[in-house]
């Protein structure tokens, strides 16, 4: 509750930033960037993650040996700001298993941008119809363009692996 009233407070949007929103942020944007990194798939992390995190992870696949993401803890480490926009940097501790059942511990730092436009895929291709597959741009059977920006309340726009 004190880092979503925290982060709200440097929202332009009044009562944008809750627990749950918070919550359900990080809840599913870590079980995504551990998939994401034992896929080598960096993709899937779009809507979630900006360009500039997804380039960084296309470029560092395998980094976090394959584990599994089991809780996370939170620290508020500030608000600063990143192009006129507010930006929130939390310590994330994420407790992992490895794949022969192992434990341990990851370290990383997220700069979240607050109400921020990112570029994701449609769904399905408007000119073929086909499915288009998660996190992709550009349609696998007829080539058509099928980005669309849309708004998104946290977005991680940095990541620092320790």
């Amino acid at each position: 509750n004190d880092i979503a009233q925290q982060l709200a407070a440097v929202s332009s949007v009044p009562g944008a930033i809750t627990p749950e929103l918070l919550t359900m942020t990080v809840g599913s944007a870590v079980p995504i960037l551990f998939a994401a990194d034992r896929s080598g798939d960096a993709d899937i992390l779009r809507g979630t993650f900006t360009d500039q995190v997804i380039t960084q992870r296309r470029g560092l696949p395998g980094s976090l040996n394959g584990d599994t993401p089991v809780s996370v803890t939170l620290h508020l480490v500030g608000a600063p700001t990143h192009d006129g926009k507010p930006v929130i940097r939390v310590h994330l501790v994420i407790a992992t298993r490895s794949t022969d059942g192992g434990t341990g511990a990851n370290s990383q730092f997220w700069d979240f941008t607050i109400d921020t436009q990112v570029v994701v895929g449609k769904t399905t291709c408007p000119n073929c119809g086909a499915p288009i597959p998660e996190g992709r741009l550009i349609c696998v059977h007829c080539h058509t363009d099928v980005r669309q920006v849309v708004s998104a309340p946290l977005v991680v726009s940095r990541l620092e692996l320790y």
